[in-house]
């Protein structure tokens, strides 16, 4: 990645790969980060020596769920910074947040608080829905930990010439995704300009979500999400498209929701069969969220205000915001990619030195992005 540069729209091949290589260093020397070493696996170098960690701006802990992540800023060029999302670890934590499927509204306001990942959608029966587990890391990145995201940005708002990219791999990458939404929403943050590049992101939320992260971000060129073709993750969370997740009018519900009268007997069962096996799956996924719920309002937190100091009288209102979040469940698991998709196609095949240990993994570690990034994309 050029030094000095500041952020322009459009694909970038150098500035892709800086952005992978920072994603890897968010893996490396991380508290909790259990041995992930794999055989066989192309290495990925180290970040150019221009960008600097910045330790004074990145936690020292995770979060209750094991996120984690850390801040870089350009040397040659001090208004760019970068934050790098970690993906998920060997922990029940952090494995949990890919399974917490159930949709949440991507704009919620509870009391004087707001969590805002699209625009508004008042008058629509469907509206933008984000995934549960990737939100609630969000939530917790921003306002816990020794260093909240929310106290980091607003150093980084101080400048007004302050540039920002975003970047991660796998969880990270759908966590980041919902952070460039939040800064682009946010009536704080939304004058940083930022610029995403994540890799093999699960889909973090609906159609509605990804509508407006694509018109707002990644049709101008400042959002892109790198996939390998042979790469199961990206495929995840899977869908399960019931009537209730289709725009109104359709031909099944007319536009307030009631059933179109001139549907057939047998077609209307199928559907609400359809609807039964949706909703049987969301109950089951409630039990959990309810677990979570019960976790964090367990949970001795200390919580930073926007300036970065200890504000106890926060924490109430904090669990009891996560705690309403998590009762504002969409009847929706119509999950879908976000961002501008930058295709790579992987060679087929398993770890061909694996010494009989199976590795499910193999073509989502980075170490085959960059070397197929580079083959495809590279000068």
């Amino acid at each position: 990645m050029s030094s000095g540069a500041s952020i322009t729209p459009g694909f970038n091949y150098d500035e892709a790969v800086t952005m992978l290589e920072l994603a890897q260093q968010s893996n490396i020397d991380a508290p909790g980060q259990p041995d992930s070493t794999t055989k066989g696996l192309p290495p990925v170098p180290d970040p150019p020596a221009n960008w600097k960690l910045r330790s004074d701006l990145t936690p020292t802990n995770t979060t209750l769920l094991d996120n984690f992540w850390k801040v870089w800023q350009n040397s040659d060029n001090p208004k760019q910074y970068a934050v790098a999302v970690r993906g998920t670890v060997g922990a029940a934590p952090s494995i949990l947040t890919d399974v917490l499927l159930p949709m949440l509204p991507a704009r919620m306001q509870i009391g004087p608080a707001e969590m805002n990942f699209a625009r508004a959608e008042p008058d629509s029966p469907v509206v933008a829905g984000v995934h549960a587990g990737f939100a609630l890391s969000a939530v917790l990145m921003l306002g816990t930990t020794d260093k909240p995201l929310t106290a980091v940005l607003t150093q980084i708002a101080k400048d007004p010439d302050a540039e920002l990219f975003i970047t991660g791999h796998s969880q990270g990458a759908s966590v980041a995704l919902l952070l460039n939404s939040f800064i682009y929403h946010s009536p704080h943050f939304s004058q940083i300009p930022t610029k995403a590049y994540v890799f093999a992101p699960s889909k973090p939320g609906n159609d509605h979500y990804s509508y407006d992260l694509d018109q707002n971000l990644s049709v101008k060129g400042l959002c892109f999400s790198v996939i390998n073709s042979q790469d199961w993750v990206p495929q995840t969370a899977l869908t399960l498209q019931g009537l209730k997740a289709m725009n109104q009018p359709n031909p099944v519900h007319e536009f307030n929701g009631d059933p179109n009268p001139e549907i057939p007997f047998l077609l209307r069962k199928l559907i609400d069969l359809v609807d039964d096996a949706e909703k049987a799956v969301q109950r089951g996924l409630e039990h959990i969220l309810g677990k979570v719920q019960d976790k964090i309002a367990d949970e001795s937190l200390h919580l930073l205000d926007p300036h970065g100091q200890p504000s106890p009288t926060a924490v109430a209102d904090f669990k009891e915001f996560v705690g309403s979040m998590l009762t504002r469940l969409l009847p929706s698991l119509n999950y879908v990619t976000a961002g501008a998709t930058v295709p790579i196609f992987g060679v087929p095949g398993a770890n061909p030195d694996d010494n009989g240990q199976f590795d499910f993994f193999w073509q989502h570690h980075l170490g085959h992005y960059y070397e197929y990034l580079k083959a495809q994309y590279g000068p």
